[in-house]
């Protein structure tokens, strides 16, 4: 029986004068842009753990200090002892111990009176004992602990120490590692008990029972003909090396970089899941930074309360400072239960260091290729912002608000129209922290006066339009092109349609082109950037044809090189997105 009260780290608190993290006693997850300090920060928890107290030593550039939660001196040797081996005074094969000692699993052999000192701690574990408590698994190498190795020697009290110890001893453990496989790889392991003194884990399935050790049969046969684990790919070794870690190491304190590397994304979501899942049955600290929606994912999805979960956002605004969001499950679960940002790579925000929302996916793909131009042009840093769009604008409001709500920053470029439902454009302003009173009185006089440019076609426009439709096919029967044609030839062209073919030149002078300009400059403010020009393809008016050859032609000829107005625009959202960081 696992002790309740064990040791753990509470809160990590950074360099930067504010920052800090509050643990989850499960799963906390570590996530952010590349090169903000996930990893940095899961190297400073150890570094901080390994220092003597009162001692001085280098400075981490990340973790300033640490909270950590310790037992009693009572509960603190219990919990040595239900995870070591205990021997009292005295002399034994090739040792000898002059008080009680805990020898456990990496073998480190624990003084009753270094325990007791450790019980007294609040900031560290300190050298002694650390390595006892807290381990750091990197993304390489995690199958080591699954590779063939010599059969522990219980003739001199050695105990079980990799992971593939305890699979050769426990044959129920064995079983439920044979499940895991076969649940993400559709493949079996067995454990080769019959290989002298050492000890292999192989992959596949044996149909012969198996013997007792010893006994001649078939088995043997069969079982050397399987391929060896540590013989398999990298993903495979990787998954069931992390599984076999969370489900054997007697460590209560587990650090985990990236866990997802090497992982297709059915098996990240799936470690998740297995992370949270075995966390909570050992009763495990897991502490991983991640860059994988799939495995943030998957831990919600074994989650059973929210407070087995946390998930802190760290990004860099400086090169000196880091900066911690501390984001809640239910915020991310939230975001996962729309289909919407589920199914799009909206939630993939809270992995960039900003989000630039666009109404469709062919607006992302212009004003991604627009930045990355004048970054490299004017020699400035990649900006890892992430171009996502919310398939219209119905739904630019619930992605802003799921995005914001996790503590991304985020800009949203729309086209004009977005005005056109004052009660749908007043909602995202306001959402993103507009006042609605600093521009009503302006909006009242744009609306009236793109109102009176509504304009009826003419009998004459519209007999000539549709003399041109019925002409081209000698047919009975209208074809359902010629019907959507018709329709449009004879629609009444709104103001606002207008506005969106003209941009702000279409606007009346005068007030209205006044109160536009102090719209649209208010927007600006809170990230929400109308387009001036009115639509992306005015960007490039001598471009034509439907929205995708306009945006193949404007690519392929390098027309986005061109326009100022696009690079001016995207150099506003990159400046309004690093104010956010």
């Amino acid at each position: 029986m696992v002790p309740e009260m064990q040791p753990r780290i509470r809160e990590i608190h950074l360099t930067t004068p504010g920052q800090k993290v509050a643990t989850s006693r499960n799963v906390t997850l570590i996530v952010g842009p590349n090169n903000a300090g996930k990893s940095a920060l899961l190297y400073g928890i150890l570094h901080e753990m390994q220092r003597i107290e009162g001692q001085q030593g280098p400075d981490h550039p990340i973790v300033d200090s640490l909270e950590v939660e310790m037992p009693s001196k009572e509960d603190l040797r219990e919990f040595f002892a239900e995870r070591s081996e205990i021997y009292p005074p005295g002399t034994y094969r090739n040792t000898f111990y002059q008080e009680t000692t805990y020898v456990v699993q990496n073998g480190t052999p624990l003084q009753e009176s270094v325990i007791d000192q450790a019980s007294n701690m609040t900031n560290r574990f300190g050298p002694n004992i650390s390595s006892s408590l807290i381990a750091i698994i990197g993304p390489e190498g995690r199958g080591a602990g699954l590779s063939s190795r010599q059969a522990p020697d219980l003739m001199n009290n050695q105990a079980p120490q990799a992971p593939l110890d305890f699979l050769w001893a426990d044959r129920d453990l064995e079983e439920k590692m044979n499940g895991h496989m076969h649940t993400a790889f559709g493949e079996n392991i067995v454990v080769n008990r019959h290989a002298g003194p050492n000890v292999h884990l192989h992959v596949g399935r044996v149909e012969t029972p198996e013997p007792r050790i010893g006994d001649r049969s078939p088995y043997m046969a069969e079982l050397m003909a399987l391929p060896l684990f540590n013989e398999q790919g990298a993903g495979m070794q990787a998954f069931m090396g992390t599984v076999a870690t969370l489900s054997t190491d007697r460590r209560t304190i587990l650090l985990f970089d990236e866990p997802e590397a090497f992982l297709h994304p059915p098996q990240a979501r799936l470690l998740g899941t297995l992370m949270v899942q075995l966390a909570r049955e050992t009763k495990t600290q897991v502490i991983a930074s991640t860059h994988s929606d799939d495995l943030v994912r998957g831990v919600l999805d074994g989650a059973k309360t929210e407070s087995e979960v946390t998930l802190a956002r760290i990004t860099r605004p400086s090169h000196e400072k880091n900066r911690i969001a501390q984001v809640t499950p239910s915020t991310i679960k939230d975001m996962y239960s729309d289909p919407l940002l589920r199914f799009s790579k909206i939630l993939d925000g809270i992995f960039y260091k900003g989000v630039v929302l666009c109404e469709a996916e062919m607006d992302c793909t212009y004003y991604s290729a627009v930045l990355q131009h004048v970054e490299e042009t004017k020699e400035l840093a990649a900006s890892d912002l992430l171009f996502t769009h919310s398939s219209g604008k119905d739904r630019l409001e619930r992605s802003f608000s799921a995005l914001h709500a996790a503590s991304v920053p985020v800009a949203v470029i729309a086209d004009v129209d977005l005005l056109a439902d004052s009660a749908k454009f007043r909602s995202i302003y306001e959402a993103m922290g507009g006042e609605w009173t600093v521009i009503e009185a302006q909006f009242n006089v744009l609306e009236a006066s793109i109102s009176s440019l509504k304009r009826w076609p003419s009998r004459t426009e519209a007999r000539e339009n549709l003399q041109k439709i019925l002409g081209v096919d000698g047919n009975e029967t209208l074809t359902a092109s010629e019907l959507r044609s018709i329709r449009e030839a004879v629609r009444v062209e709104t103001g606002w349609k207008l506005i969106k073919k003209r941009g702000r030149s279409g606007v009346d002078s005068g007030d209205p082109t006044i109160a536009f300009d102090k719209i649209l400059t208010e927007c600006y403010k809170c990230g929400l950037f109308v387009l001036e020009v009115g639509e992306l393809e005015r960007f490039h008016p001598e471009v034509g044809g439907t929205k995708q050859t306009w945006l193949r032609l404007v690519l392929e000829g390098g027309l986005y090189r061109t326009s100022d107005a696009a690079q001016k625009l995207l150099l506003r959202v990159r400046r309004f997105i690093e104010g956010l960081q």
